[in-house]
């Protein structure tokens, strides 16, 4: 990579390794309290990053307390329970109990309850447009070094944990957890370290209905 494709770190929501290549910090995301009462969530991204129109988006959920999630049509749904004695979901009156580290999808048309009744939960949130964008999660438990590559689809990785770091050039950044980095198209970029990675690959919606899916034992 030419010095000239570079940009100079400085300490914003976001470090810019090239113009394809950003670091987003999590303790500069903003707080936002649920209409329900219920939680808090900090933005990670969205796409488009303005507007009303939603594509997709990556958030930090804090569920306080038990209650209902709100209906959102035309939207599916995936949480990684990451921190918390136990989390489960009741979609359509059926049970769900949610494992931690484990991507759990489903749909936003559903009514859901969410019980979390041993305690507050800290989860990662994406909620995707099916009319527009599907997202394909992989959690991976990074010993050295994972290489993230992408020829096309945008892609977001998420430290779940600790420990790692990512860099580009001669430059490097550690991830605090749930920093991410964000290759908006073709690229690629190291992840280095020990810890989990959370990695979601979004592409444009294809012409068949989307299949809601469960990775997590129900």
């Amino acid at each position: 990579m030419s010095s000239a494709s570079q940009i100079r770190l400085q300490k914003t929501a976001q470090r810019t390794f090239t113009m394809s290549v950003r670091v987003l910090q999590f303790d500069r995301a903003k707080r936002m309290s649920w209409a329900n009462g219920i939680g808090v969530t900090r933005q990670i991204l969205r796409s488009p990053a303005y507007g009303t129109r939603l594509d997709w988006r990556v958030s930090v959920a804090d569920v306080e307390q038990s209650g209902a999630f709100s209906r959102l049509p035309g939207i599916d749904r995936t949480i990684v329970f990451c921190e918390g004695n136990r989390m489960s979901l009741t979609i359509n009156g059926k049970s769900v109990e949610l494992l931690r580290g484990i991507p759990f999808e489903f749909s936003g048309d559903a009514a859901t309850f969410c019980d979390v009744s041993r305690g507050s939960t800290r989860n990662l949130n994406i909620m995707v447009n099916r009319a527009t964008a599907i997202a394909k999660t992989t959690v991976t438990m990074v010993n050295g070094t994972h290489t993230a590559l992408t020829t096309s689809a945008a892609q977001l990785l998420v430290a779940i944990t600790t420990g790692m770091a990512t860099g580009a050039g001669t430059q490097s950044v550690d991830l605090e957890r749930y920093d991410a980095v964000y290759l908006e198209k073709a690229g690629q970029v190291s992840i280095s370290g020990s810890g989990s990675l959370l990695s979601i690959e979004f592409t444009p919606a294809r012409s068949e209905p989307c299949v809601t899916r469960s990775k997590a034992q129900v």
